[in-house]
């Protein structure tokens, strides 16, 4: 279990905010890895891991 103040979480949401719904639960999959690594995580940890689970998942379709 991953401990997150409300400005933490308020760090998580925003992240997933943009991403299509089917990719939030990927998101939060890596999120939880990258903090399962650190003891206590502070809000730049959460930042640092936020912007590392969020590779490769915003990528937009081409325009037609």
């Amino acid at each position: 279990m991953i401990a997150l103040s409300d400005r933490q979480l308020a760090l998580v949401t925003a992240a997933a905010e943009p991403l299509e719904p089917e990719k939030r639960s990927v998101f939060l999959r890596r999120l939880a890895a990258h903090l399962g690594r650190v003891r206590q995580p502070g809000d730049q940890d959460v930042e640092v891991a936020a912007r590392r689970a969020l590779q490769g998942l915003l990528q937009h379709e081409p325009a037609v």
